[in-house]
């Protein structure tokens, strides 16, 4: 068959603008923007049920736009700031 859609994670012309995916095993763990988060880390295992948030790291709407993403292991690595003014961080999810 054709591409289905797994999920609509930010309804509107917009959307979620997701990009940065990582496959790990069955998963894929990707970026996504939403109004309430600003651009988290998100995980998937290809159905919508199994689509997620996995990180907010900086609550609420400015979000932490993670880069760098890479799994080590089960855990997944990645370097964030909400606020260019700050050093960027090292954040572990495992």
């Amino acid at each position: 068959g054709g591409p289905v859609l797994v999920k609509a994670i930010t309804g509107g012309p917009d959307g979620s603008n997701i990009s940065t995916l990582v496959v790990n095993g069955s998963r894929v763990t990707f970026t996504a923007f939403t109004p309430a988060t600003g651009v988290e880390l998100w995980e998937s295992d290809g159905t919508s049920a199994g689509t997620a948030i996995s990180v907010d790291a900086i609550p609420g709407f400015v979000g932490s736009s993670p880069q760098y993403v890479t799994y080590v292991g089960p855990a997944v690595f990645f370097w964030s700031t909400a606020d260019t003014l700050k050093p960027k961080r090292l954040w572990k999810k495992t």
